[in-house]
């Protein structure tokens, strides 16, 4: 095993720490205190991974991930960053500076040399040689990956709108630069089919009415994801349709889908969690822009 690895930590515990456990797996381990050193040192000599803090002085995680994907040396280096647990948007702001996957902390030992460990092997049995390729795939009409960075994106988006607004679930209707029609459905636990046909029916709806079209077409994918929380139960009863709000998703002055919230319990949401829910919808619907479809 001689992938080397530079882990770009401010805390010299947690930096040791790491370095020791990855050494111990056979892998070769530098350390940087801050970005600024990061920066320098993965574009002096570029690692095989790097694993860094998102808060540090001097320079943080995401102003030293966006420099270094523009750089040609390190541009497709695999960075994976650490975020704490009660920040679900460190995600978001991550994956928009280049950023390939998350570890939440703190992390017990065996977690990080598994998830290190697991991504090498993805690399390795991926075409290019780098980059994480697909985690499941699900279908609707038709066949689409689903990446772990879009998985992250969608979840994150749901567990920090949750901690501002009182929502069950949520849905992005995502018209891609290929003009395929994306459903994706974010919920706390799996969604009865009658809802799900409820939420498309009425995206497509608004969708068709923000954009000034006659009529819009209904998704060609249905991409679920359920994020795992114990204070649901196994599966949402009720009308999820009880209490909604839309927002509309915009990149580039384009109009390129619709975002919602809903809840089975009515008359929850007010104009206040509209806002919130637009901002938080344009930086999940530009993180999402991104990336491609396999």
């Amino acid at each position: 095993m001689n992938e080397r690895i530079l882990i770009v930590e401010d805390s010299a515990t947690q930096a040791m720490r790491a370095k020791l456990i990855l050494q111990d797996a056979g892998y070769s381990v530098k350390v940087a205190p801050n970005g600024k050193l990061g920066l320098e040192e993965a574009l002096a000599t570029p690692p095989d991974l790097i694993v860094a803090d998102i808060t540090m002085p001097v320079m943080d995680g995401y102003e030293m991930t966006r420099q270094l994907r523009c750089d040609p040396k390190t541009a497709h280096t695999p960075i994976f960053m650490l975020t704490a647990n009660d920040q679900p948007l460190d995600v978001i702001r991550g994956l928009e500076v280049g950023a390939d996957h998350f570890i939440t902390k703190p992390y017990h030992d065996d977690f990080l040399v598994l998830r290190v460990k697991e991504f090498f092997a993805m690399i390795e049995h991926s075409q290019d040689g780098h980059r994480p390729q697909q985690m499941q795939v699900d279908e609707f009409s038709q066949k689409i990956t689903l990446t772990p960075t879009r998985e992250q994106i969608l979840q994150a988006l749901l567990q920090a709108t949750a901690q501002i607004i009182n929502c069950q679930a949520m849905a992005l209707f995502l018209i891609s630069p290929k003009k395929e029609r994306l459903l994706f459905t974010i919920s706390f636990a799996p969604l009865q089919q009658e809802s799900i046909d409820q939420i498309s029916e009425h995206l497509v709806t608004v969708l068709s009415r923000v954009r000034n079209e006659d009529q819009s077409e209904p998704p060609t994918h249905f991409i679920p994801v359920v994020v795992k929380e114990t204070r649901f139960s196994s599966i949402i009863h009720g009308n999820l349709m009880s209490a909604f709000m839309n927002a509309p998703l915009i990149v580039d002055q384009q109009v390129i889908g619709i975002v919602g919230a809903y809840n089975t319990i009515p008359e929850v949401f007010d104009l206040q969690n509209v806002g919130f829910l637009f901002d938080l919808g344009q930086k999940a619907a530009e993180a999402l822009s991104h990336l491609e479809l396999n």
